[in-house]
């Protein structure tokens, strides 16, 4: 893909496996989680620190249509739905977690105003 780097606005709480969060932190060496506007801390300026070790979500972005890139950016081939729902079971079973349990652990990482935060962004978005 050629990526215009535009899309580092969009790093922020997002649900991933204990394993992704574990070798995020190893690579980092700091705790992986959001700050007060919600922004992702592995971010340095508009890259990701992590890239080779970031969350199954974000190395999708931008692959399938359902998560394509605001800013026009395409991949050579689109992921079918299929073909992201096999990738997204995978991760999970290697992960032995449910959606909702990475849900879980994302917001008890959060602030009470982060959560609320992430809430109204997830509204905007929606509508």
């Amino acid at each position: 893909m050629n990526c215009k780097g535009d899309c580092s606005r969009y790093c922020g709480a997002i649900p991933c496996s204990s394993l992704e969060r574990t070798q995020i932190e190893a690579r980092a060496g700091k705790p992986f989680k959001t700050d007060g506007s919600l922004t992702c801390s592995m971010l340095k300026g508009t890259r990701c620190s992590v890239y080779s070790v970031r969350p199954f979500i974000c190395r999708v972005w931008g692959t399938t249509k359902a998560l394509a890139c605001p800013h026009g950016c395409e991949p050579e081939r689109w992921l079918s739905e299929e073909e992201f729902t096999s990738l997204a079971t995978q991760i999970r079973e290697l992960s032995d977690e449910t959606a909702e349990e990475m849900f879980d652990a994302m917001f008890t990482s959060m602030t009470p105003q982060e959560r609320i935060a992430w809430q109204a962004q997830a509204e905007r978005r929606a509508a």
